[in-house]
């Protein structure tokens, strides 16, 4: 009986491995005619996300974020800041360039203050000295690094300061501005498509950003009201409709500053993309691609491509029936911050793009106390801070803190580092008001942030390089080791630029520096200073006068002479108070007997 059951289970071990035998060649042959489109779509999906992970890999960005002391100052201050510079994708501190560059602009991007601040893997501090010979007015603080210049002023970190002038209140130029009013409208994903029903994003500002409020109809070229829609926060809102073949489209902006405006939206085509997004609320994103084009791409390949500051979250395709394509992407996949989602046709053509915000979940908790409630005059203030992960964790962090007397003329500072590296640095132009975004956790700050990621959006790169593997070059160099000091040789007898000659750079002093380079076929030199700090003197370059001294040599100016769009008002009219007088006269006190400490290196 063993023998025989032996056998008869051998024998079906024989049946199972023949039927393995099967299946397997029926899993081939399934696999064998699967059209050949869907391997096409994957090989598409591999293309789009190489090229794309092959140009963040060469192309490195930085973000700065500067803490001040304070936003509000009377002359005679002194405007400290600590620098924070991290990796643009990652935001973790990044060590790189050695050297930023600090400026305090007025409302005409005229420098009225400058400076270079060393930095380490850390970031770096430094301060201003307001003087008295500055006016009143709004004025506007930027800063960068030497590799930040290639990449244009929009990635330059920017803050708003008021400086007051005690001795003369009002602006030399305070003659009341008219007011000025923007309207613009931004269909979602990019286009507008006939016979399509799209979402439209709107924003009211006036010439300074701000948002302002305004109530409107949307009419057509008969006069037919189609749409009313009105701003939610700060300006921005959005609302839906279908643009018709043959109709055009106009609005009419009643504006709560006076006055109407008359505004044509975007000119519809009769074929295109149209992208819409939407969250499930069962943790997925659903994005609904549409095309009136339904008989030239039925079942052609469609692709999505999200990314977080540059980092690939999800690459999908699908393909177009009857016009239409659906893609659900799980909520988790996008990054904390601004996500791109992009779509490409079967051509590898980006068509439509949106910008999607998430909300940060992990932060760092930091607390700080005092050992006394309350204080008399010049005793001494200890405070304690400490910073913990949510689970009560310690964990080390690179802090600042400001200390100062919160007024009727200075207010809390609402620009905050988180909210600036995951809001306000991937968007081009200002965020008005920024911090309600992060504070404000409801419907209608979910709504806003939406209406705000229609109305704003940009890219650090452009499709058209990455997918066409254009090498990126760069003017700018990043000062890995100190200061790069550029300038050009030229000869004086006929005016033109040298190339091969050798340039010698020298800093007298007690710390003597020597340094040569030489010049290329455009007569241009460099030379990197490591550990170089200069206040109020000199260097001295000079040629080999041995060989030929009919050279002339000029230093390049290292703050960058390009600038953002200015949007700052005049100064309001500030009257002498209490508050400014104090202010005034601490300044006055430091400056008769603390100026010798507090103004240095």
């Amino acid at each position: 009986m063993i023998k025989n059951y032996s056998f008869f289970f051998l024998l079906r071990q024989l049946t199972y491995v023949k039927l393995l035998r099967v299946l397997l060649l029926i899993a081939v042959a399934n696999t064998m005619l699967l059209p050949a489109a869907a391997y096409a779509q994957e090989d598409q999906k591999d293309v789009i996300e190489t090229k794309f992970d092959t140009w963040r890999q060469n192309n490195l960005h930085e973000k700065i974020f500067v803490h001040t002391d304070k936003g509000n100052y009377v002359t005679g201050e002194i405007c400290w800041f600590k620098i924070y510079n991290v990796d643009a994708y990652f935001h973790t501190p990044i060590n790189i360039g050695k050297v930023a560059y600090v400026e305090i602009l007025d409302k005409d991007n005229k420098a009225v203050l400058q400076a270079k601040i060393a930095m380490d893997s850390t970031g770096g501090d430094g301060s201003f000295y307001i003087p008295p010979t500055i006016v009143s007015g709004n004025y506007k603080l930027r800063a960068y690094t030497n590799w930040m210049k290639n990449y244009g002023t929009d990635y330059f970190f920017e803050k708003k300061l008021v400086i007051i002038n005690v001795q003369k209140i009002q602006p030399e130029n305070g003659v009341a501005q008219k007011a000025l009013y923007e309207i613009s409208f931004f269909p979602e994903g990019g286009n507008l498509v006939n016979g399509i029903k799209s979402k439209v994003g709107f924003k009211f500002v006036n010439q300074f950003g701000k948002g302002i409020y305004g109530e409107g109809i949307l009419v057509n070229e008969k006069g037919d009201t189609i749409a009313n829609f009105h701003p939610l926060k700060f300006g921005i809102g959005s609302f839906t409709f279908t643009p018709l073949a043959g109709s055009v489209y106009k609005a009419i902006v009643k504006l709560s500053g006076g006055g109407q405006q008359t505004k044509e939206l975007p000119v519809a085509y009769n074929n295109g993309y149209v992208m819409h997004l939407e969250n499930t609320g069962k943790g997925q994103i659903k994005i609904t691609v549409q095309t009136t084009d339904k008989n030239n791409t039925s079942n052609a390949a469609i692709y999505l491509f999200v990314h977080t500051r540059n980092v690939v979250k999800a690459v999908m395709s699908s393909n177009l029936e009857y016009g239409e394509a659906v893609f659900f992407v799980d909520d988790s996949k996008p990054g904390e911050g601004i996500s791109h989602f992009t779509i490409f046709n079967d051509n590898k053509r980006p068509v439509c793009e949106r910008l999607v915000f998430k909300r940060p979940v992990k932060s760092l908790q930091i607390k700080a106390g005092t050992d006394e409630p309350l204080y008399g005059l010049r005793k001494k203030v200890n405070i304690n801070v400490s910073s913990v992960t949510e689970q009560g964790k310690p964990v080390a962090a690179n802090m600042s803190m400001a200390v100062y007397r919160v007024d009727s003329f200075t207010t809390i500072d609402e620009q905050y580092i988180n909210n600036y590296l995951l809001l306000d640095a991937d968007l081009s132009g200002p965020v008005e008001s920024s911090d309600y975004y992060f504070k404000e956790n409801n419907d209608t700050a979910t709504a806003a942030m939406d209406n705000l990621m229609l109305t704003q959006g940009w890219r650090r790169f452009k499709w058209d390089d990455i997918l066409s593997n254009k090498k990126s070059t760069f003017q700018f160099l990043p000062e890995i080791n100190g200061h790069i000091i550029s300038g050009k040789i030229t000869a004086l007898k006929p005016a033109t630029p040298v190339k091969d000659v050798q340039a010698y750079l020298s800093v007298p002093g007690i710390k003597a520096q020597f340094q040569t380079a030489g010049a290329d076929e455009n007569g241009k030199v460099k030379f990197e200073m490591k550990d170089f700090y200069i206040d109020g003197g000199e260097i001295i370059v000079q040629t080999n006068n041995e060989v030929d001294s009919l050279y002339r040599i000029d230093i390049e100016q290292p703050f960058f002479k390009s600038y953002a769009k200015s949007n700052l008002s005049d100064v309001d009219f500030y009257k002498q108070n209490e508050a400014l007088l104090k202010m005034y006269i601490a300044s006055q006190v430091q400056n008769t007997f603390l100026y010798s400490k507090l103004n240095q290196s």
